[in-house]
């Protein structure tokens, strides 16, 4: 990757990330580890509790191919709950021998644990407009319950998850074959991407502090494309599959008396972790016209349910369900494209 004539440290902190991924590649295909299949990404979005969509899709991915998802790709990308994912997906079992978690099992989580995570205390009910919306204790249980002691270096499969140092005002980046965070826990770094603004505090590791990745790469693909892709053309061939978790709603206007900083604290916070996504998906599927990419991008229709990033309810998930329902049912000849590619 090119530095561009003017470099800000957060453009920095991304060119050292991808020249490394790269180089990691590179040496790896020099050493005969890899075929000459197309590279297998998966990218995941942030989007909290609507994480039960992208889990039941790979929940039918793994279904078709009959593999855990670990095998299926050489690297997860994922943010915020989408990291969470990327991080259960990988994990091994204590006793060696596989993900320690299917899909099917994640998906449930979301479903079982929801009002774990998502639970308020007396406290943050009556402090809701000075601190964070939920205490970490629920988050930080469930992290320990599913990924337990293992470290980045011990993932199945390479993965990147992504954060924003607070400390620094730079993108940070968790990655397995990073011999800088390669010994991360993976609970601190599962954590550490899904820290959202106003709903949790930030997760301090080493005198830093992170927030989710939500607030700059909400849809990792571009980001895990471009750490994968040859610079020179023609370059392998990758395979990238890409899967959302539904757009969230602007406020209506109509129902809305007030503008300022405290009606609209919560709600922007909400459209800036599950931004649209358009431009990146418009920049990919340009790409794929161009250069040897099969990209894939699988989004739910969530106007059924609600889009807030917290809504555990019974009716919701029922609903979220229903949508990874339309969605793999609508995506049908998609999936039968990726268990064929993967």
């Amino acid at each position: 990757m090119e530095p561009s004539p003017v470099e800000t440290p957060s453009s920095a902190t991304t060119r050292a990330l991808i020249d490394r991924l790269r180089g990691y590649e590179r040496e790896r295909e020099r050493l005969g580890e890899r075929d000459r299949r197309p590279l297998r990404i998966l990218a995941l979005d942030g989007g909290g509790i609507r994480g039960l969509v992208p889990a039941r899709v790979l929940q039918a991915i793994e279904e078709r191919t009959e593999r855990p998802i670990a095998d299926c790709f050489d690297l997860i990308a994922g943010t915020s709950t989408g990291g969470i994912l990327a991080l259960g997906l990988t994990v091994p079992r204590p006793e060696g021998g596989g993900p320690r978690w299917r899909a099917e099992q994640l998906a449930e989580m979301y479903r079982e644990r929801g009002r774990v995570i998502f639970r308020r205390t007396p406290l943050h009910v009556l402090g809701a407009w000075l601190i964070e919306k939920y205490g970490a204790r629920g988050l930080d249980g469930v992290l320990q319950e599913r990924l337990g002691d293992a470290r980045l270096g011990d993932a199945l499969t390479e993965v990147l998850v992504t954060s924003w140092d607070l400390s620094a005002n730079v993108p940070r980046y968790f990655s397995s074959t990073d011999p800088a965070t390669a010994g991360v826990p993976m609970r601190e770094a599962g954590r550490a991407t899904s820290a959202a603004p106003t709903y949790f505090r930030p997760h301090w590791r080493e005198g830093r502090a992170y927030v989710d990745g939500g607030v700059f790469a909400n849809d990792p693909a571009r980001l895990a494309w471009m750490a994968k892709r040859a610079p020179e053309a023609p370059g392998r061939p990758i395979v990238l599959v890409s899967l959302g978790t539904g757009a969230a709603k602007s406020p209506d206007p109509a129902r809305r008396r007030f503008w300022g900083a405290l009606p609209w604290a919560r709600p922007v916070i909400d459209l800036l972790l599950t931004a649209p996504t358009d431009l990146v998906q418009l920049e990919l599927e340009e790409a794929s016209r161009t250069s040897p990419l099969e990209y894939f991008r699988l989004d739910p229709d969530i106007a059924g349910a609600s889009p807030r990033l917290d809504a555990v309810d019974p009716h919701n998930l029922d609903a979220l369900d229903d949508a990874a329902k339309a969605l793999i049912a609508a995506h049908d000849a998609d999936l039968a494209a990726i268990a064929a590619a993967v």
